[in-house]
């Protein structure tokens, strides 16, 4: 699931709010990947201080299929 973030609150929560940015942006999101489980706790949590990363996919999949109760 995706989540849309318009007021910033779940970044802020998070950790994964950039308050300055380059460009004279502020509150940016920083790119970051979180698995919640059914019972609204963190399993999973990444955040990237570089925009240009990408999550570790591999690490999401495993974690994925460790709650699940599966080896990927």
């Amino acid at each position: 699931t995706l989540l849309s973030d318009f007021n910033k609150t779940i970044s802020d929560n998070y950790g994964s709010l950039q308050a300055e940015w380059g460009f004279n942006m502020r509150g940016v999101s920083k790119r970051s990947a979180f698995i919640i489980d059914k019972n609204g706790l963190v399993q999973y949590a990444e955040v990237l201080d570089n925009a240009s990363s990408l999550p570790d996919f591999e690490a999401i999949k495993k974690r994925l299929g460790y709650l699940a109760g599966k080896t990927l």
